[in-house]
């Protein structure tokens, strides 16, 4: 599966771990809900590069995703 993915500003804590709220959309047109707590490049020469552009600004989750975080037990 590919999918794409963009940040939300809405961050969650789930057994003590917090997490970011992605929410993306497969190739298929599939809406989704991502919680992520790490990423890394695999690449280590892009590893800065990553860091930047996961500390730009963050937007609003839309307000479907509210709906799927209870679905997750959030």
């Amino acid at each position: 599966m590919k999918a794409t993915i963009e940040s939300t500003n809405k961050l969650v804590i789930v057994n003590g771990l917090q997490f970011r709220v992605w929410e993306g959309v497969s190739e298929k047109g599939t809406k989704f809900v991502a919680l992520m707590n790490r990423i890394i490049s695999s690449i280590p020469d892009d590893h800065k590069a990553l860091v930047i552009e996961t500390m730009a600004e963050h937007r609003k989750p839309d307000p479907t995703t509210a709906t799927a975080l209870e679905q997750l037990g959030v």
